[in-house]
Formats: C-alpha cells, sequence, structure tokens
C-alpha cells in the first residue's frame, strides 16, 4: 500500500490462465492453494490481465485471498484500485 507500511499476506490462491498460440489451440492451466487456518481480516483481491504479441495471446484471471500486516487494519476504501499500464488490480473486503 502506498504511504503505509501494511504487507499483504496471501492465504490462498485461485489462478487460471489460458495461452493462445497465433494460429493454433488454446492450452488452459489452474492452481489452487489455501492455508488450512487463514487468520486477520480477510481481502480478496482479483487479477485479470490480457496481453498479446505476434506469438499469441496470454490471459490470466486469477483472485488471491489474504490479509494486510500489522495486525489491525489500515482503513481501505469499499475497492481500492491500481492500474499499470497492461494490469488492473482491484481489492476489496471480503464478506
Amino acid at each position: 500500500m502506498v504511504g503505509n507500511t501494511a504487507e499483504f499476506i496471501p492465504q490462498s490462491f485461485d489462478l487460471t490462465s489460458e495461452f493462445t498460440p497465433t494460429g493454433g489451440p488454446s492450452h488452459i492451466g489452474s492452481f489452487t492453494a489455501a492455508k488450512t487456518n487463514p487468520h486477520g481480516d480477510p481481502v480478496l483481491c482479483s487479477i485479470d490481465v490480457t496481453t498479446s504479441s505476434d506469438e499469441g495471446t496470454f490471459h490470466s484471471v486469477d483472485t488471491v485471498t489474504g490479509f494486510f500486516t500489522p495486525a489491525r487494519k489500515p482503513t481501505l476504501p469499499a475497492i481500492q484500485e491500481c492500474r499499470t499500464p497492461r494490469l488492473e488490480i482491484r481489492a476489496r473486503e471480503a464478506r
């Protein structure tokens, strides 16, 4: 988080990616993992990114649930957005 010393600690991952080469079939991969005893105030982060090149198109849709340190949760708006030229990240409090 900008202007804060809090760190995001992941507790679970749900990752799905797809690569479609130019002129070829799609290749899809997925990965799911979670801690058996998650803790903290849960925050859900969703990432949806697509990029293309001459070699093909890569698309990834990912969800990571975790919490922010220190133990007391920093004040967050209902939705926090961070944008870069090719990536959009949205974090919202899990319900």
